[in-house]
């Protein structure tokens, strides 16, 4: 499974292969991902392990929470932006699917496989570039669950690549309001574990540097 760490000077935003750091925050600490299914999180220097029904939550939460990134970001791009760079994943056939749903505003600037030389390996990562509408409208189509680590649709793959569309004051604006609502909903998370029991998954754990 995934590793995915977040630190506690920055919030971590996955990207296409790559985690892409992207913000300060010092609230809290989600720093493992197991195969087990689990997650521990530091929130103001108290360490909880998340299991079950509260792994669930966070898994929803950093969904939810990719999900907003490229939504906000599709409507912080400047009106007059012609063609917006973008990267993302799939087989062959799924990007063939993507790509000719969304043919009227997006054009693939290159393909190249993950493991050149593995030809039993089936995934591809495509660079392109899309209208700031088709961008709108290929993030309003998507759901939580394009997210999945497990599952990951193309859609849920999209990573926007550098770009002077957006400026750095709407950036910070976009990862504030990240953060805060990832704060909040790790608070809800915790609070919810402590008034329903152990039942719930939220566990007291050691925190860990």
């Amino acid at each position: 499974m995934i590793i995915c760490l977040i630190s506690v000077s920055r919030i971590v935003i996955p990207s296409i292969v790559v985690l892409i750091i992207a913000g300060t925050i010092s609230f809290f600490l989600a720093y493992k991902f197991y195969p087990e299914e689990h997650v521990n999180i530091n929130l103001n220097g108290t360490c909880y392990e998340l299991v079950g029904n509260a792994y669930q939550k966070y898994k929803n939460l950093d969904a939810q929470k990719d999900l907003d990134i490229l939504r906000l970001k599709s409507y912080a791009i400047k009106p007059s932006a012609g063609y917006i760079p973008i990267v993302f994943t799939g087989t062959k056939e799924q990007i063939a699917n993507f790509t000719n749903k969304y043919d009227n505003g997006l054009r693939v600037v290159s393909i190249q496989g993950i493991s050149p030389g593995y030809t039993t390996v089936d995934v591809q990562i495509v660079k392109a570039a899309v209208t700031k509408p088709t961008f709108q409208k290929i993030t309003s189509e998507l759901t939580i669950n394009d997210f999945d680590l497990l599952k990951k649709t193309v859609g849920g793959s999209i990573g926007l690549q550098p770009t002077p569309n957006i400026s750095s004051e709407q950036e910070q604006r976009i990862i504030k309001q990240v953060n805060q609502f990832m704060q909040d909903g790790i608070r809800k998370i915790v609070a919810d574990g402590e008034q329903i029991g152990d039942a719930e998954g939220v566990k007291p754990y050691e925190c860990r540097s």
